[in-house]
């Protein structure tokens, strides 16, 4: 038999349209949450074959996420000058998002890639997301300040005016990176987002932080969100939030020393959308009510509210916090780990203008007690309660949008059936109804965590008839519904 003097070209890598090849390059380098190990794939992938090379290196938008990391453990800074400039090139003009990072604090007498350091400071104003480990690039700037004798560092920062977002860990920064970041907003004008994140467990925002911002003159009137996925100290409240009279959104955390006496509430104007999210830890033993927070704010011109975190619910803190201001929240996202179905209730008891009520469990998945988050029958059966002196529904009475998902009612029959009972009525009396309340609409989500057992299937029923009738329905995933329909259901078109 002879023998193949090469290798037969493959047909799909002939044959598949580049903008097909460039899609999915685009899904490797978007993989990881770590820009790095997605950069390296489209590298990789680029050397495969001449095709690929060609979409890779035609492509700038996959060469967007720039990483500048220090390496303990090889001594080094990752990537070289030479690497670094390629990912620069291949770029193009595009915008970036790029990020200094370390896993452990570099030394001033570990020799380090200058080149490297000076042609990522010098590209900076290119960020359109800039992520800064405040300790890495401090340590980083200051070994680069004993290599130049002068200013060199600072003059090589130009004004981001592409940067929308700018993004900092919890620490402290040298003199020298504080020059060099805040060459960076001088002037930032497209900038809006301000973010703070913990690097290490026990980073959080402090009187140091924003003592630093405003000693540089950062933009604080344009910033329209604000992102605290890290703590933030009770002087730290104080100096940061009035100095933003433009902000629209905000992520808020614990509050570090919370034991400190509530002065006074700072006024938020025009503050329409607040979460309260983030890790769960604290920084000496178990953590506050992450709720405490709101003790400290006013929010008149509230209309969202999200509450997702693993911590209990405090009733004291949400009374506090809606008596300051007359605050019309029309979507709630209630996602408290350790609530009660009467917690709950309380709290759906305070917001009478509510129209959307997000019932879906994200911060559950985080703790290993599965039963940390179910819906009983309790809160079913109170949504179902009716006011005949009003003529409305005694909880959420405006109530026009439930979205739940499916495996956080209690795996209890009479907890689904009220469930069903209480959309059916809820869309019976909407159905006759006038005005915004007039349609009911359900989003059914993780219904496929269920399985098909016939329990599920009795009441998945109930909800498909009520949909084929009228109501605003849509279950997720619809591939479970569609695989459970074939031997189970009767033919989804006849039912829809």
């Amino acid at each position: 038999m002879a023998r193949k003097t090469k290798l037969s070209t493959n047909w799909v890598i002939r044959f598949v349209p580049n903008d097909v090849w460039r899609c999915i390059f685009h899904v490797i380098s978007e993989s990881s949450g770590h820009a790095t190990p997605g950069i390296l794939g489209v590298l990789r992938a680029s050397h495969v074959c001449s095709s690929w090379r060609n979409v890779t290196e035609n492509a700038p938008e996959l060469w967007t996420n720039v990483v500048l990391e220090y390496c303990r453990r090889r001594k080094s800074i990752f990537p070289n000058v030479k690497l670094l400039s390629l990912f620069l090139s291949r770029s193009g003009n595009l915008p970036l998002t790029m990020e200094v990072t370390a896993r452990k604090r570099p030394t001033s007498k570990e020799p380090l890639d200058v080149d490297a350091l000076e042609l990522f400071v010098g590209t900076m104003h290119r960020a359109k997301v800039l992520k800064v480990e405040i300790d890495a690039l401090s340590n980083l700037c200051d070994y680069m300040e004993d290599i130049h004798s002068d200013d060199a560092l600072v003059a090589r920062v130009k004004p981001g005016l592409l940067l929308e977002k700018l993004e900092m860990s919890g620490g402290y920064e040298s003199e020298t990176s504080s020059a060099a970041l805040a060459n960076l907003w001088h002037p930032a004008p497209s900038m809006r987002t301000l973010a703070f994140y913990a690097f290490r467990a026990d980073d959080f925002v402090g009187g140091a932080n924003c003592y630093f911002l405003l000693s540089e003159e950062f933009p604080f009137q344009q910033i329209t969100s604000l992102e605290l996925t890290c703590p933030i100290s009770h002087e730290g409240i104080y100096d940061l939030l009035p100095a933003l009279p433009s902000l629209q959104s905000a992520i808020l955390n614990y509050i570090h020393d919370v034991n400190k006496t509530v002065q006074r509430a700072v006024e938020l104007q025009k503050l329409q959308t607040l979460s309260l999210a983030g890790p769960s830890y604290a920084l000496d033993g178990e953590p506050p009510s992450m709720m405490k927070i709101l003790e400290f704010i006013s929010t008149p011109a509230l209309t969202t509210l999200q509450l997702s975190f693993v911590g209990e619910w405090s009733s004291d803190s949400f009374k506090s916090f809606l008596s300051r201001a007359p605050t019309q929240i029309k979507k709630l996202h209630l996602d408290i780990t350790e609530a009660t179905d009467d917690e709950r209730i309380d709290c759906l008891m305070m917001l009478p203008s509510l129209l959307t009520l997000d019932l879906t469990s994200k911060a559950s998945l985080l703790t290993d007690d599965t039963e940390s988050y179910l819906l009983e029958e309790d809160i079913m059966r109170a949504m179902t309660e009716w006011d005949d002196s009003r003529d409305q529904f005694v909880l959420c009475p405006h109530l026009v949008k439930l979205i739940i998902d499916y495996d956080t009612l209690d795996d209890t029959t009479t907890t689904r059936t009220a469930f069903v009972d209480m959309v059916e009525s809820r869309w019976r009396r909407s159905s006759s109804g006038k005005g915004e309340n007039r349609h009911f609409e359900l989003v059914l989500k993780r219904a496929g965590h269920l399985g098909d057992s016939p329990k599920t299937i009795s009441e998945l029923m109930r909800l498909l008839l009520l949909r084929k009738a009228g109501l605003n329905l849509t279950i997720e995933p619809l591939t479970w519904l569609e695989r459970l329909a074939g031997p189970t259901l009767p033919a989804l078109d006849n039912i829809y």
